[in-house]
């Protein structure tokens, strides 16, 4: 591999040395970000048949969720610079200002209505490696005041690209084997439902017999490369994207994201995502992400009498709790009790203080456990 230029040689000494740390690769991404005067910049792993996400880090200023919308609704196909990569080699970066003569850039409703908008004036991207339907994708782009790049700047960026891979690859095969200890699989398998634990980039690294035996049931999941993976495209975008929103989330940058954290498997069950941390030194630390599955097949029929008596909890309590282990997801019940998503997830939170669970799994878990009782059945409740 070609060695980067002197000025640029403190950059390789970090990809070297980031100790395979999320939190790392934030620090470089921002320090890339100054070093080359970018307005942002993103690095990714993405499919290029569901365009979900293995891996993502970025810098400088962020795209708000309603440009971010827009953009996979309206934009991602008409984004010259993608496209230009897209068909084209790995290993280079193409800039607006080089392929302007050819893609017409600056002209495009593209450029016009979405990028000049945000202040994105010039952009530059590289597909850094592919690894099967995986591609390693660097965006970054310039406001006015910064300018247009250079050649220069172009080839002291795709010098890096090799080593940035290397990091990468090195970043994803530590996370696999630090994480696959005896005291995850003890973890899983203390679940009476379905539990698998993954990396926060996808990779699985303990999963109890539950989890096992839907996999090998269920007509659209599949493991492929050490990861969990759907033959249906939203769900494969949801396996591939929920482990990064959580691990987000818990370092405080995303959003209120329910929607990106449980979907619906099927007409019985939902599969749900739930970070898995620890206490060490007075900080939260994030080890991985937990994947269940739930419905009734996996939870006893639990009586919302039985639920009062056993947890004090009252009727409303007791009733989110049953129609969680049906299987529903928290907007699915307050649709159906007729309740906001918030007075929904304030009665979960009080289910928690009194079940003494601190979690959507770990209460699941602990229904799981509760004898068969049967009762008539009560009608809605407020």
């Amino acid at each position: 591999m070609k060695l980067p230029k002197s000025e640029d040689a403190f950059l390789l000494g970090m990809l070297l040395d980031l100790n395979q740390s999320t939190q790392a690769w934030e620090h470089f991404m921002q320090v890339y970000l100054q070093h080359f005067n970018l307005r942002s910049c993103h690095l990714m792993v993405v499919s290029s048949r569901t365009q979900a996400m293995r891996f993502h880090v970025e810098a400088g200023e962020p795209t708000s969720p309603e440009f971010m919308k827009i953009y996979l609704e309206k934009y991602i196909q008409h984004d010259q610079v993608l496209n230009k990569i897209n068909r084209s080699p790995t290993g280079h970066f193409y800039a607006t200002n080089e392929i302007h003569e050819e893609e017409n850039v600056y002209d495009s409703d593209y450029f016009l209505n979405f990028a000049q908008p945000q202040g994105m004036a010039e952009g530059a991207a590289a597909c850094a490696f592919t690894e099967g339907e995986w591609r390693c994708i660097i965006g970054t782009n310039r406001n006015a005041q910064q300018g247009k790049y250079s050649r220069d700047e172009l080839e002291r960026m795709d010098t890096l690209l090799p080593y940035i891979e290397k990091a990468i690859k090195t970043t994803f095969q530590v996370a696999e084997h630090s994480k696959s200890d005896m005291r995850s699989r003890a973890l899983v398998n203390t679940f009476r439902i379905p539990v698998a634990a993954l990396t926060e980039y996808g990779e699985i690294w303990a999963m109890n017999d539950q989890m096992k035996n839907l996999i090998e049931n269920d007509k659209t999941l599949y493991i492929q490369n050490n990861s969990l993976h759907s033959s249906n495209k939203d769900h494969e975008r949801m396996l591939s994207n929920g482990p990064i929103q959580i691990h987000k989330r818990v370092n405080g940058l995303g959003m209120d994201s329910d929607d990106s954290e449980c979907f619906r498997l099927n007409d019985k069950a939902q599969l749900a995502f739930q970070e898995l941390t620890e206490e060490k030194d007075g900080q939260t630390v994030f080890l991985g992400v937990l994947v269940y599955a739930v419905s009734e097949q996996w939870i006893t029929s639990t009586s919302i009498q039985q639920l009062m008596d056993l947890f004090s909890l009252s009727p409303a309590e007791a009733q989110v709790c049953k129609r969680l282990s049906q299987g529903c997801s928290l907007k699915e019940i307050a649709k159906v009790e007729q309740k906001s998503v918030n007075t929904v997830r304030e009665q979960l939170y009080r289910s928690f203080e009194k079940t003494g669970c601190n979690s959507q799994v770990s209460l699941m878990n602990l229904m799981a456990t509760l004898p068969y009782y049967q009762e008539p059945e009560i009608g809605l409740l407020s």
